[in-house]
């Protein structure tokens, strides 16, 4: 088999999803692995328990072994957490890594404590199921007498049989169960998700890099036993002939959730090849319509599994295995900014216990109060909304880099856009996951560069106006009219002149447009219009969206979307709560529940319609915008990382 370049690939994968068809994948990982044999008939798991001891937090460890084959036993540590009691759990397939003590080392029975993640889960509430990998641990092997044409599918097999175990348990809710592995755990989660769609969620800490990026090219290392001696017998260590590659592999597992941990200074796996996977699988995810299901983190690290990253890794099995969690210490959240009345709304619902709109998980304990230099409307605020948010006993400190390091997360508050960019770079830096309140910038530019940092540092990041969330237009956005064909929303457009037109106030009803429509916008119209603006997007398909932004008067938020069964109405707001719902879980797991991409067209739309003002209220193409923005984005993160 030929296998496609990745970039070709997916390509295809955007307009095509059926070019990333997980079948065709496990073809082409045979080829390579060898062919998984029949699961028609399993012999009997035959699961013996050999020891059981209740810890300390009531977690039950038990030791045990089932047959993978009629002659081949794998012993195993299985965790029961006490939450068992009240029926079926989440469970997680927990790969060790390269190391003589095996299952042992994820257990917590020794090696590296950054790698007890199956106790650590079991604590958090999951059952958790550790197997030796063959010749590991207590899982005696012999490569040489083996029928089995690669280790890694003797590998694959061996924890098919274990998650056939985690189902018959009574204690594990069977349609709820991931992987998380390192190192050599790392790249068998992903090769086992690829086989086994009963893997809802998968985590890969130091797994992988596309095989030209690993060691130079030099695959030797893939080739041993315990590997795939075919990419030496058969490709001769040479990565163009190999008839897979790892941006492939994780398009396969699409649209499930896939959460990788590529440290900045791995030498076994090479970061900037993760990155060139991540960005190419990206473009499957979102043909199927979930790029928030892979999340990327790149810690200042080297082959390691920070706490930070585990902490995100088991926050993103929770939500996507919609685990109830045992009860964990509150956020602590610093804010950036106090100009906007966003920032007593936001702290009045997490920080005060009697608001009947309270939301639990965090509070905000620390907030830096300098936001715009210049605009007298959010000046002037600073010193009563400091007055009234110390009340709620946030402690007010004047040293930005003091508050992120004490904190867990950020909300980016200033009202002035143009800040940004310096206030978010020692956030992203940190690795804090972040909330930019609209607008994200003050310049498309600027927008651009803040999500290349976010990306740089593999750090989380969204901004959305509150808007998205209102219920009626979550819900044509979640497919109540079928295909979208139009929609026209309005809303308040009053003016700023530090900031682009529709970047200050009409931001509102543009992401209630495009929450709508999605992304996909060609061009833009901007006509004259009294008391106002009117903006008409051309999108793929011939499919118009417009906006009309009210000055004078009493505006408010509407409008009405344009579906294949009907119409409804869309665009209103139902206040702040819906959006800080969505940025707590946001913080809790790292995954953010608006693409990079829709904002940035968002904001490529709306630098586009003062462009089309510019030109006398020509159409402008939104790629043409978009061109611009991005040579000076580069040059600005150039600086920024030159600083």
């Amino acid at each position: 088999m030929i296998r496609l370049a990745a970039l070709a690939l997916f390509a295809l994968a955007a307009s095509a999803p059926e070019a990333c068809e997980p079948n065709a994948v496990r073809t082409a990982v045979e080829t390579v692995m060898g062919t998984l044999p029949s699961r028609a008939a399993l012999p009997l798991l035959a699961v013996e328990t050999l020891d059981a001891t209740t810890l300390e937090d009531g977690v039950v460890r038990k030791k045990i072994r089932f047959a993978s084959e009629a002659n081949d036993m794998v012993s195993a540590w299985l965790f029961l957490p006490p939450a068992v009691q009240h029926g079926p759990r989440p469970a997680v397939l927990c790969l060790h890594q390269t190391t003589t003590i095996g299952k042992d080392e994820p257990a917590g029975l020794g090696g590296l404590a950054n790698l007890h993640y199956a106790l650590e889960l079991a604590t958090r509430g999951f059952v958790t199921l550790a197997p030796d990998y063959p010749s590991f641990g207590e899982h005696a092997y012999d490569f040489a007498s083996s029928s089995w044409p690669s280790g890694s599918l003797k590998a694959v097999w061996d924890n098919m049989r274990a998650v056939d175990l985690l189902t018959e348990l009574p204690e594990v809710d069977r349609e709820r169960i991931g992987c998380i592995g390192h190192s050599l755990g790392g790249h068998n989660a992903i090769f086992t998700a690829v086989f086994d769609d009963r893997l809802k969620a998968i985590v890969s800490s130091c797994g992988f890099t596309p095989f030209r990026h690993y060691k130079k090219g030099d695959l030797t290392g893939w080739t041993g036993p315990r590997y795939m001696p075919r990419i030496a017998s058969e490709f001769g260590r040479d990565s163009a002939r190999m008839p897979f590659d790892f941006p492939e592999l994780i398009a396969a597992i699409a649209p499930r959730g896939l959460f990788v941990s590529a440290p900045l200074h791995d030498d076994n796996f090479n970061c900037d090849g993760v990155k060139e996977a991540i960005a190419a699988a990206k473009l499957a995810y979102a043909a199927k319509g979930a790029e928030g299901r892979l999340v990327a983190q790149h810690p200042d690290c080297g082959h390691d599994f920070p706490v930070a990253q585990r902490d995100a890794a088991y926050a993103f099995l929770a939500a996507l295995l919609q685990a109830d969690e045992l009860p964990r210490k509150a956020l602590a959240i610093g804010m950036i900014g106090l100009d906007t009345s966003h920032c007593l709304a936001f702290t009045e619902m997490l920080n005060v216990e009697t608001n009947p709109q309270r939301i639990p998980g965090g509070r905000v304990s620390l907030v830096y109060p300098k936001g715009s230099p210049d605009i007298a409307s959010s000046v002037s605020r600073v010193p009563d909304y400091t007055k009234k948010i110390t009340a709620m006993g946030v402690e007010v400190i004047d040293d930005l880099d003091e508050l992120v390091r004490r904190v867990d997360a950020v909300l980016l508050e200033t009202n002035d856009g143009r800040p940004h960019l310096a206030q978010a770079l020692p956030v992203l830096q940190a690795r804090k996951p972040l909330f930019i309140d609209k607008p994200v910038a003050g310049s498309l530019a600027d927008a651009i560069a803040i999500y290349r940092l976010a990306e740089h540092f593999g750090t989380p990041c969204f901004s959305a106006s509150s808007l998205r969330f209102a219920a009626a237009t979550q819900k044509v956005r979640n497919g109540s009219l079928g295909a979208v064909t139009g929609c026209d929303t309005f809303s308040p457009c009053a003016l700023e002149p530090t900031h682009p037109d529709l970047f200050w106030y009409g931001i509102h009803g543009c992401e209630a447009l495009f929450t709508v429509m999605g992304t996909g916008c060609r061009e833009v119209t901007r006509l004259p219009m009294r008391d106002g603006e009117f903006v008409v997007g051309v999108w793929e398909g011939n499919r118009i969206g417009t906006f009309r932004g009210l000055r004078g008067g009493k505006p408010g938020y509407g409008g009405t979307a344009f579906g294949a069964t009907g119409t409804a109405p869309v665009g209103a707001s139902d206040g702040y709560r819906p959006l800080l719902v969505e940025i707590m879980k946001f913080f809790e797991t790292g995954v953010a529940p608006v693409a990079p991409a829709e904002t940035i067209e968002l904001f490529a739309f709306m630098e586009a319609t003062d462009e089309s003002k510019r030109r006398g209220h020509v159409p402008v193409k939104i790629a043409d915008v978009l061109a611009k923005a991005e040579a000076e984005a580069d040059a600005k993160v150039k600086a920024f990382l030159a600083e």
